[in-house]
């Protein structure tokens, strides 16, 4: 029998819907919803809310409209901070005829706790008119409160499955001695950020039993190292010296800790590209090169220490790789969610009180599978086309 012949039987469909919805919290009512947690943590100026624009930016363009899957900004404070930056972005990087453009204290850094809410909504009008919605948070936590739990963010981590450390490339890379490494270390708070990642999240999630967490190890304006071969293996394994080889090494001594670490630089500022870096004594000035449609540089932008230049208005790459996670994670909870419904198809006196007969519950539940199938296809196409292995642990 097909969801239509179905349907036409369940005069109530939208009611039994909602409260299988209430029931896993996907409907967005009275806090019902129990969104999925993501954090950034790094220093100050180190790329953290061009990331998030780019996340969103990027779920946006993979996202199935057609089969009714589309992306909000939860908080109109949240799309005017975006819609701010992005004006930024346009105003420093979009003047090409500028011989000698400088960033440098163009773009503040992020100086309080902000948590910028989106959902994935999703409605599947061949059987019902019902909207539903998964929540997401995404914690962007200031580069000064790493050594302090301000506001709480702490306890988020601890909801946390997903965490995602920016990394500024130019910063990783461009350092020849000894004096320079000491001090690209210091305004990378390498120690503050893996220091907190092991031992507020790591550590928690370790005596929570099999719970899965991610952590992404994001390098950031790097598009100057990934058209060249040496240059981008040499990124990887910096950041796999510096982040990932503390991280894993500290998930072997805990075989509880159910991580998976993976690697997944993204160019966020496109047309715009690294060029050479002068080091001061408590400073790094960036220098920038617009890239022109052949690929060679065009006129250089000056820069100063941890300025990122990120957006809508240039490509950005390989961030499909991060969306492809979130949305398998995703895919997966959804999965999760009916798997435990189809547990309970058997027990009568929990699916009777969704419907006036149990076999039209059972129904309900086959209808329910169907409603959610646009969303669950959306996610499962995306993290299929853009696979990501995890670091070997």
């Amino acid at each position: 029998m097909d969801n239509k012949k179905k349907i036409k039987k369940i005069k109530n469909i939208d009611d039994v819907i909602r409260k299988f919805s209430e029931h896993f919290g996907y409907v967005n009512e009275n806090d019902i919803n129990t969104p999925i947690k993501i954090s950034l943590i790094a220093p100050s100026r180190s790329g953290k809310t061009s990331l998030i624009s780019t996340i969103y930016d990027t779920a946006e363009d993979n996202l199935n409209k057609r089969g009714g899957v589309n992306i909000i900004l939860k908080d109109d404070s949240d799309k005017e901070r975006l819609d701010l930056f992005r004006e930024q972005i346009r105003n420093i990087f979009g003047d090409r005829r500028s011989p000698d453009l400088k960033v440098g204290g163009a773009l503040a850094g992020t100086s309080e706790r902000k948590v910028f809410r989106f959902a994935i909504t999703f409605q599947n009008k061949e059987i019902s008119n019902l909207v539903l919605q998964q929540n997401y948070e995404i914690q962007d936590i200031p580069g000064g409160w790493l050594e302090d739990n301000k506001d709480g963010f702490v306890e988020f981590l601890h909801k946390t499955r997903i965490l995602v450390i920016p990394i500024d490339a130019p910063l990783l890379m461009e350092t020849f001695t000894d004096e320079e490494i000491q001090k690209a270390n210091s305004f990378l708070e390498t120690r503050a950020v893996l220091d907190l990642v092991k031992t507020e999240w790591l550590q928690y999630f370790s005596e929570c039993g099999q719970t899965e967490i991610a952590l992404f190890l994001v390098p950031v304006k790097c598009e100057a190292y990934m058209d060249d071969s040496q240059k981008k293996e040499v990124l990887k394994k910096r950041v796999w010296d510096r982040y990932a080889s503390e991280v894993i090494g500290y998930k072997k001594l805990h075989e509880n800790l159910n991580l998976k670490v993976y690697y997944v630089p993204v160019e966020t500022i496109g047309g715009i590209r690294f060029k050479y870096g002068t080091w001061g004594a408590d400073s790094f000035e960036q220098h920038f090169s617009f890239r022109n449609n052949s690929g060679s540089a065009d006129s250089p932008a000056a820069g100063s220490e941890n300025n990122t230049a990120s957006g809508a208005c240039f490509a950005q790459k390989n961030a499909e790789l991060l969306i492809s996670k979130i949305f398998e994670y995703s895919h997966n909870e959804i999965n999760l969610r009916i798997q435990k419904l189809r547990d309970k198809k058997d027990n009568t006196r929990w699916f009777g009180k969704l419907s006036a007969s149990y076999r039209d519950s059972k129904r309900a539940l086959e209808c329910y599978e169907a409603y959610l199938q646009p969303i669950i296809d959306s996610f499962e196409k995306t993290y299929k086309k853009y696979p990501l292995e995890p670091w070997l642990l």
